[in-house]
C-alpha cells in the first residue's frame, strides 16, 4: 500500500466537521481495522496481480543476486532509424 492505515484514516476523518467526536473515532477505528485486514496484506496484492511475488526477508539477498546476474549481460539494441517516420496527411 502506498499509504498506511493511519494516514488514510486521517484523510477520511478530515472531512467531518468535528474529527474528535466519538462516532468519528469509531468510524476511524473501523476503517483502520478493515484496511489492515483487506489492503495491507501482501498476499491480497499478489492474488490480484498487483505484484509479481511475495518474498521473505531472508530470501531477498538471493533473489537480488539472481536478478542482477540476469541483467549483467543485457545489451541495449540500437534501433534502425526509419527512413520515413510519419506519412504526410
Amino acid at each position: 500500500a502506498v499509504i498506511g492505515a493511519d494516514g488514510a484514516a486521517q484523510l477520511l476523518v478530515k472531512r467531518f466537521p468535528d474529527p474528535t467526536a466519538p462516532e468519528v473515532q469509531k468510524i476511524k477505528a473501523d476503517f483502520i481495522e478493515g484496511y489492515n485486514a483487506n489492503m495491507a496484506i501482501p498476499w491480497t496484492a499478489a492474488e490480484r496481480g498487483y505484484i509479481d511475488a511475495v518474498i521473505q526477508p531472508h530470501e531477498s539477498r538471493l533473489l537480488l543476486r539472481k536478478s542482477l546476474k540476469l541483467l549483467r549481460d543485457k545489451q541495449k539494441h540500437d534501433r534502425i532509424a526509419r527512413k520515413h517516420g510519419l506519412t504526410p496527411l
